[in-house]
């Protein structure tokens, strides 16, 4: 039988390992926000002036679409090869 201590001791359990787990997201997103100088200070600034202008020259600056080209090339590659390979095992499962 669960005690309501046990309960509360997994829920705070739960809620840190959340944290953990999505802070390191949480800090990426908000170094893309920074300048480059706010993003590289030490000590890191947690107060800055939030600037879109990252996500402007990457997608006009950078060569991202040929790479976004490429790992959707790849994803959809390997998923038509694995279904092909999977045919025969699946039809002897059934």
């Amino acid at each position: 039988m669960k005690t309501p201590v046990y309960s509360y001791l997994i829920t705070i359990f739960s809620i840190f390992i959340g944290i953990g787990l999505f802070f390191p997201i949480f800090w990426g997103f908000l170094t893309s926000l920074k300048l480059r100088i706010d993003a590289l200070a030490i000590p890191p600034k947690f107060f800055f002036t939030p600037t879109i202008e990252n996500y402007f020259l990457a997608f006009t600056k950078g060569d991202n679409f040929r790479f976004v080209f490429n790992s959707i090339f790849v994803a959809f590659s390997s998923s038509v090869i694995v279904v092909i390979a999977s045919l025969l095992p699946a039809f002897t499962f059934s």
